[in-house]
């Protein structure tokens, strides 16, 4: 099927791990996806660890990561880098703060 087609030719290009995006749309603003029927697809093929990534924030990690290894925040560190408001100081310890909380949303 194309399906099949799609994932072979992915896991063939994917190197230490298969990036797959949780959304559709601009990051934080589309539509969730189902991520489980795609996940056990892959799965079927490969044991190449596979992370979600697109719209995971504090808020969302817990379920972007149900059936993944892992997941890839990357805006919503962005979003605090490029805050004017914060000094470097309360930039440096906004992003632990997240990265704590999210690890915790992840292993709780």
């Amino acid at each position: 099927t194309d399906e099949e087609e799609r994932i072979e030719e992915i896991i063939s290009a994917s190197q230490k791990f298969i990036y797959m995006v949780a959304y559709t749309g601009i990051t934080g603003s589309g539509v969730s996806e189902d991520l489980q029927p795609l996940l056990d697809s892959i799965r079927k093929y490969t044991k190449t660890p596979i992370y979600v990534g697109f719209g995971v924030n504090e808020k969302t990690a817990r379920e972007r990561v149900k059936g993944a290894d892992g997941v890839i925040v990357g805006s919503a560190f962005v979003n605090i880098l490029l805050n004017e408001t914060l000094s470097h100081t309360q930039k440096i310890a906004q992003c632990s703060e997240l990265a704590s909380v999210i690890k915790e949303q992840i292993n709780s």
